[in-house]
C-alpha cells in the first residue's frame, strides 16, 4: 500500500504538469506488479529412453475434454507434471495427450481466468471430462484517469477462504 501510495502521488505529479509520458510508466509499472513472474525457471525432467520403453509397454494414450458451463474452452494447457510434454485443446475443447500414460501420472490442465487443476491417472482411466472452476479474483485497487476518473483494477490475488 506504501508503493500504491506513493504510484497515485506520482500520478498526480505527472497529471498537474501535463506529462503523458511519465503517466504510461507508472501504468506500465503497475501493469508489472499485477503479473505474475513467468521468468521464474521450473525444474522440468526430460523421460529418457528407457521410461519411454515402459511407458510404450504400460502405458495407454489418453484423450478428453476441458470445459466450463458445456462450453468448450480452446486452447487450454494440459501437460504431464514435472515434464515439458503436453498438448492444448483444440476448438471443441477435446484433446488426446500425445505420451502414454501410466498408472500415478498426474495431469496439470491450465486456463486463464480458471483454477489449475491435476488429475491422477488410475488404472480404469481413458478419458477425461475436465470441467474448470473460474479463479476467485479481487478488486483492490484503483487507478486515477487523467480526468481524474476512476476505473477498479482487477488483481489475480485468490480470496482466502474463511475457516470454519
Amino acid at each position: 500500500t506504501k508503493i500504491m501510495k506513493t504510484l497515485i502521488t506520482l500520478h498526480e505529479k505527472f497529471l498537474s504538469t501535463g506529462q503523458r509520458s511519465g503517466t504510461l510508466i507508472i501504468l506500465a509499472f503497475l501493469m508489472l506488479l499485477a503479473t505474475p513472474t513467468f521468468a521464474q525457471k521450473k525444474k522440468v525432467r526430460k523421460i529418457d529412453k528407457v521410461e519411454m520403453q515402459k511407458r510404450k509397454a504400460e502405458g495407454r494414450i489418453i484423450k478428453g475434454n476441458v470445459s466450463f458451463n458445456n462450453e468448450a474452452l480452446p486452447e487450454a494447457s494440459i501437460f504431464l507434471k514435472g515434464t515439458n510434454q503436453g498438448e492444448y485443446s483444440n476448438s471443441r475443447g477435446n484433446f488426446t495427450f500425445p505420451l502414454e500414460l501410466i498408472n500415478g501420472d498426474i495431469l496439470v490442465i491450465e486456463f486463464l481466468g480458471f483454477e489449475k487443476q491435476e488429475v491422477k491417472i488410475t488404472s480404469g482411466t481413458t478419458f477425461l471430462n475436465i470441467v474448470m472452476k473460474e479463479e476467485q479474483e479481487s478488486l483492490d485497487m484503483v487507478v486515477l484517469g487523467e480526468s481524474g476518473s476512476k476505473k477498479l483494477f482487477k488483481s489475480k490475488r485468490k480470496k482466502k477462504k474463511k475457516k470454519e
